[in-house]
């Protein structure tokens, strides 16, 4: 027996350390080979590009912000290749493994811990998030780590031990962190602060006399004094960040502008002809209202320049050009005009104002090129008005906590130091988020169902985890009824116990079932109170592992029972792992994922357009690609990364649109299929295996205005 128990001890951490090097490994080949996604291509280009303040846009919630502000510093040292972008999540896969290996290691039985271990890795879908530049693999690497830390704190408080305090504030830390990087883990947040406040309230009950040892008072070191002082600083300068970011991409503080094209020879049918827009800080080029000779801004934009598109015969014929911005005018002659010039295609020349055509500029950088400002003075009364509002609701709040605490302090309900470590850590998430939470509007919430718990969180989660395939039929609501029934097993299981009074041998078990159930819970009562969305998919990705640690530290300590129940036990676990390793060799790869299958050959199919334009000389030296809006992200990011600056890329909104293009990139579609075996002017270039999407080739020269 002693020689089975140190072949075991020996053969434990060897286990695991072989199977993370093997996952670890196969994270880093999915770090570099998958190509990138539509959501890591739009968090590249909307936040990683540009002005470095951009990390602070909050306009949609596809700013996983931790992630994004760790991916910001990495492309700052390392470029904007693929696995660069993804070493925050690669990052997080790293604590999942050691913090996920620290959490099973508090298993007596070390077959089921290393069952366990292994099957928190298995899931391919949540291998998936690992190596892709979203918050959800870093997010999910911190949760692992707040879940050792807030067992270790139970274990410890129970015991009297002043640690716990410790490790309350690293878990509810680390917790905090995991909303920064995914903030659908905020009702997980919530959950973790609920039940230690209750943990604690029950734990004062049961010995009132005695209570919990409260942590020596320690005066703060001059250390702790400076890292606070900073940290309130850094808060408000990220506030008032934000209520600037806000105030910008509101787009109010503009004026209008007006453009006239005067000449005795500048016809109504040059006019007609002609096209003029404004050049946009945010959204590209704004085409001008034309009507009765004059153009007009048609949107609140902040534009960097006038640009104007006139037919090459007319341009001669020009005498001025007047441009109204707000109430100044601006008149140009013909030969500063002509200075304006920056490039003639087909039978048009194409202008850009000069930097003359421009209110007076804003002191504030991102702003300082805009031509329609409408004033800082303004502006930054907005802001301070706004900031005031902000800081002072927080400072209310804080008073109000603070109160709450002395009350609940003289009743004797919780001390101060069970108090602090949850209010204060989440008074400064709620300093960091509530304002960007502010700024999600539902419709930038687009991403969840509507249909019910269990139909868009649940079922899509299990559809999700068999990665498209197919054992059997149900397998989907079969794999349902089993959760069932293993909560109703667990109630079974924590019934004994009670009745035993052994509930210190389950409690990680019963902690992570709290946690599980009050989450579902918590997004439910969320759906009816705010009307958003019910988790789905990746959204939802957190519950896989938090139902895996309840299954294992439930069912675990069973194991180190009698033999007719330990068989039985560990039985169990290695059947599960032996399944779940068979279905991962089944799903893994490293060329692409589920979620964004149809990104897996943008950069082939990119590949395959560079040697064509080397090696053909019939291939045009600029080639326009028309692509479907899935793949405009992707295509457009590695345009950027591979300056391909030969290739013109626009969407394609319908079929006659095809000749437009040199080439089209498509999904496969019925309609499509017929179109092409019934036209013999664009032919099926290349069909690509994952994807499925089509490479199109036009016979025929694009069409030379455009579309």
């Amino acid at each position: 027996m002693k020689l089975f128990k140190k072949a075991e001890t020996i053969a434990f951490p060897v286990l695991l350390f072989g199977s993370s090097l093997f996952f670890l490994t196969y994270e880093i080949l999915r770090t570099v080979q998958v190509d990138i996604t539509y959501d890591e291509a739009t968090t590249y280009l909307n936040y990683l590009t540009g002005d470095p303040l951009y990390v602070l846009n909050f306009v949609s919630t596809n700013n996983h912000f931790l992630n994004t502000l760790l991916a910001r510093i990495f492309c700052f040292f390392g470029g904007n290749a693929e696995w660069v972008l993804r070493l925050p999540s690669l990052l997080g896969y790293v604590l999942y493994l050691v913090f996920s290996f620290m959490i099973v290691n508090k298993l007596s039985n070390k077959i089921i811990a290393a069952a366990g271990f292994l099957l928190l890795n298995f899931n391919p879908y949540v291998m998936d998030f690992f190596g892709l530049c979203r918050g959800y693999g870093l997010s999910l690497g911190l949760l692992m780590a707040s879940f050792f830390f807030y067992v270790s704190f139970l274990e410890r408080i129970s015991r009297q031990k002043q640690e716990g305090y410790r490790d309350l504030s690293w878990s509810l830390g680390l917790a905090a962190c995991s909303v920064l990087a995914n903030l659908a883990l905020l009702n997980v947040y919530a959950v973790l602060v609920f039940m230690a406040l209750v943990f604690f309230v029950v734990l004062n009950r049961k010995k009132p006399s005695v209570g919990v040892i409260p942590p020596a008072v320690r005066e703060p070191s001059p250390l702790r004094k400076i890292l606070g002082a900073v940290l309130v600083l850094f808060v408000l300068f990220f506030n008032l960040i934000l209520i600037a970011q806000d105030f910008i991409f509101s787009e109010k503080f503009t004026e209008p502008l007006t453009i006239r094209i005067s000449g005795s020879g500048f016809s109504e049918e040059d006019r007609r002809a002609s096209v003029v827009s404004g050049v946009s800080l945010f959204h590209g080029d704004l085409p001008f209202d034309y009507q009765n000779g004059l153009w007009t801004s048609n949107r609140a934009s902040y534009l960097a320049a006038v640009k104007f598109l006139v037919p090459l015969s007319a341009l001669d014929n020009i005498e001025a050009i007047e441009i109204r911005i707000g109430r100044e005018q601006f008149q140009y002659s013909p030969q500063t005009i002509r200075k304006w010039a920056k490039a003639r295609i087909k039978k048009y020349d194409v202008l850009s104002s000069d930097e003359s055509a421009s209110l007076r500029r804003s002191l504030f950088p991102p702003l300082k090129n805009v031509i329609n400002w409408g004033g800082d003075r303004p502006f930054f009364l907005s802001i301070s008005r706004r900031a005031i509002l902000v800081f002072g609701l927080f400072a209310g709040v804080t008073l109000l906590v603070f109160f709450l605490g002395r009350l609940l302090n003289r009743l004797k309900i919780l001390t101060r130091e069970q108090f602090r470590p949850p209010v204060n850590i989440t008074l400064m998430l709620v300093a960091l988020q509530a304002y960007p939470i502010f700024l999600f509007k539902k419709n930038q919430i687009f991403f969840g169902g509507e249909t019910g718990f269990i139909q868009d969180t649940v079922l899509t989660l299990i559809r999700s985890s068999f990665y498209g395939k197919s054992y059997f039929s149900g397998q989907e609501s079969s794999i349902w009824i089993l959760i069932l029934l293993s909560f109703l097993f667990s109630s079974f299981i924590l019934a004994v116990h009670c009745r035993k009074k052994t509930t210190e041998k389950i409690r990680p078990g019963f902690f992570f079932m709290g946690v599980l159930l009050l989450s579902a819970f918590s997004t439910i009562v969320q759906k009816i109170l705010f009307h958003s969305f019910y988790l789905f998919e990746r959204t939802a990705l957190f519950f896989i592992p938090m139902y895996l640690l309840f299954l294992i530290f439930l069912f675990g300590p069973l194991g180190e029972g009698r033999p007719k129940i330990k068989i039985p036990a560990v039985g169990f676990f290695l059947g599960l792992t032996l399944f779940s390793a068979f279905h991962f060799s089944q799903t893994a790869n490293t060329h692409s994922t589920r979620d964004w299958k149809f990104d897996a050959d943008s950069k082939q199919m990119l590949e395959y357009l560079r040697n064509s334009k080397d090696k053909d000389a019939a291939v045009p030296p600029t080639i326009r690609l028309g692509v479907h809006w899935s793949v405009l992200p992707s295509i457009s990011f590695y345009r950027l990364q591979k300056n391909m600056t030969w290739l013109e890329i626009d969407l394609v909104n319908k079929q006659g649109q095809y000749r437009n293009f040199d080439y089209c990139y498509l999904p496969p579609d019925p309609a499509l299929e017929y179109f092409l075996r019934n036209t013999s002017q664009i032919i099926v270039a290349k069909r690509y295996k994952t994807s499925g999407y089509l490479l199109l080739k036009t016979k025929i020269k694009p069409s030379p205005t455009g579309r």
